[in-house]
């Protein structure tokens, strides 16, 4: 027994195969991206990791604030890409978005779940001890500037992405 398919013209069949294909082949990544700002990134990277940094005549210890692989670790967040890459795989089946799409829902999910991470400290961050409270000099990047918070997006094979914040 044998069966043909041939398509109709109500699915344009090659265009499903070369979008599927264009996600099977596309890399998200997320966290500062392409991000030039060095300051920033010496204190993100402190905030990730812990540090210990020397002003002068003075230490200041920064507990590990894992941002990044803490929220991306948490299977909650990442049922939560997940599903929307399943969403965006059905809408693409459905002809309502681009291939490429899928992989920009992707994108902007991840930065939200991270940028809600650090707006809603849950789960809490590491408390900086108050020795490293009493030697701050100015907001910290990560909570009360929002510095951090602005700055994190996204790329797609390469190609950055600014998630810009509301006014």
């Amino acid at each position: 027994m044998s069966v043909k398919i041939t398509d109709s013209g109500s699915t344009d069949i090659k265009r499903m195969i070369a979008g599927l294909k264009i996600i099977e082949d596309s890399e998200v990544l997320v966290g500062l991206i392409g991000n030039e700002d060095t300051e920033l990134m010496i204190y993100a990277g402190a905030q990730e990791f812990g540090a210990s940094i020397k002003r002068g005549k003075t230490t200041v210890i920064l507990p590990e604030r894992s941002w990044l692989r803490e929220t991306l670790d948490q299977v909650k967040v990442q049922d939560r890409i997940f599903e929307e890459y399943e969403r965006g795989i059905r809408d693409f089946f459905s002809g309502s978005i681009a291939a490429e799409q899928v992989m920009h829902r992707v994108g902007l999910v991840a930065v939200a779940e991270i940028r809600n991470r650090i707006v809603n400290n849950d789960p809490a961050f590491t408390p900086l001890a108050d020795s490293t409270l009493a030697k701050k000099k100015g907001p910290g990047i990560m909570r009360e500037s929002l510095r951090l918070f602005k700055a994190i997006n996204y790329s797609i094979n390469g190609k950055v992405y600014d998630v810009q914040v509301a006014a």
